[in-house]
């Protein structure tokens, strides 16, 4: 049986080398999956898979094209999600959207990932309420699809109507549509100042409506979380209670008033206020749930922000929980039995609510799939698509998709 580790592996540097490696498992019957840093490894069903070959695109990087003035970077899908952070923030910007970052998790020195792992997992973190998820702006891209053919789509301007927005369809895609040869992103310039407000409530319930209605106002606030006090992560400490943090950042001459007026609108006087590498700090972690005593077992839950408090009391006991997007983002952890962690996806199937396996210690895969599973008109949609772009499914999409 091959193998990742005795898989034949090719390295392109350049979009032909990407296009004869493809022609090559087209005309032999076989089977490719598509490599960066790893970084994402955890998703999907990694037994599953059985390549005859790995397409290792970590040589395929670098910069191709930065704008600073026109608000896009273009670089190649191998490119360090890291070194893109880095070179954006010497020019004063940042990508529009926020990655997410689960190296921690798995003790990876996966640098963040690749520019091309993270636009095929689509996954944005804490802010995406104010800036929108990846597939809101990614501009452009070049990729070889499964037929073996260079296509393109969008351009490097926010205004482009050059045929179908594909790179929505990429964009969540895990790689078994195309291979990525080079994207376009989105920029933005960071804000001038930035600074969070820490809220005392005693209850889940005045948690999880304090976080809402911080959403609602009228600020243009960028983070909403909450969180049980138990958690110790917050800069004072609580014996009981839940904490809401609400960030906020622009221009350093209105941070402070619309500090002031946030906490008028929320009618709630703040237990703690941090600010600038202190908050930027704080919701670095909180995105990428490093709080530090992580469970064998991590759940991403997906839910109506008015749900928060229902899923947090129907929980198992002992389970641990945070929450983002002032409610819609769930992050369940802990090291409960396999029964315990089986009740709880009945509660978070009762709620309605969408899941991604992102850590399993008890084989619930197995069970309940690696994410929740769209409805029949959704999945046969999504096959539809994937036979457009890969026929012969040489990207393996049995690795994600049922």
């Amino acid at each position: 049986m091959t193998t990742l580790q005795t898989a034949e592996t090719f390295h392109p540097r350049d979009e032909k080398d990407v296009q004869e490696a493809v022609v090559w498992a087209l005309g032999s019957g076989k089977k490719m999956a598509i490599k960066g840093r790893n970084s994402r490894q955890w998703m999907g069903y990694t037994n599953r898979i059985n390549p005859d070959a790995l397409l290792d695109m970590q040589k395929l990087d670098g910069l191709i094209a930065y704008e600073p003035a026109e608000l896009f970077v273009a670089l190649r899908p191998g490119t360090s999600v890291r070194m893109v952070k880095d070179l954006l923030r010497q020019q004063g910007q940042m990508m529009a959207f926020e990655p997410l970052d689960l190296d921690y998790l798995f003790d990876a020195q996966g640098q963040g990932g690749t520019m091309g792992g993270l636009v095929a997992s689509g996954l944005a973190g804490s802010r995406r309420l104010k800036a929108g998820s990846v597939r809101d702006h990614v501009l452009g891209f070049r990729a070889v699809s499964g037929r073996g053919e260079v296509f393109k789509s969008g351009g490097r301007v926010v205004k482009n109507v050059t045929g179908y927005d594909v790179s929505k369809l990429m964009t969540g895609s895990f790689g078994t549509l195309a291979a990525m040869t080079e994207l376009v992103v989105k920029t933005l310039p960071r804000p001038q100042s930035e600074a969070s407000l820490f809220f005392s409530v005693p209850t889940i319930q005045e948690a999880a409506a304090l976080a809402r209605k911080a959403w609602r106002a009228p600020l243009d606030a960028s983070y909403f979380g909450f969180f049980p006090a138990s958690l110790d992560i917050a800069p004072e400490p609580m014996d009981g209670g839940w904490w809401v943090v609400v960030g906020m950042d622009g221009a350093a001459n209105a941070l402070d008033m619309r500090l002031e007026r946030m906490a008028q609108w929320l009618e709630h006087k703040p237990s703690a206020i941090i600010r600038e590498h202190l908050s930027q700090s704080f919701w670095n972690d909180y995105a990428h749930i490093r709080h530090g005593h992580m469970g064998k077992t991590i759940l991403r839950v997906h839910l109506k922000p008015t749900d928060a408090t229902s899923l947090a009391e129907q929980l198992p006991e002992g389970l641990q929980v945070s929450f983002d997007w002032a409610g819609g983002l769930a992050w369940l952890w802990g090291d409960q039995s396999e029964v315990e962690w089986h009740d709880a996806m009945a509660v978070i199937g009762g709620l309605s609510a969408s899941f991604v396996i992102v850590r399993d210690g008890h084989h619930l895969k197995e069970r309940f799939g690696w994410r929740q599973e769209p409805d029949l008109s959704v999945k046969n949609l999504e096959h539809r698509m994937r036979h457009a772009f890969d026929p012969h499914e040489i990207f393996c999409p049995q690795r994600f998709f049922d």
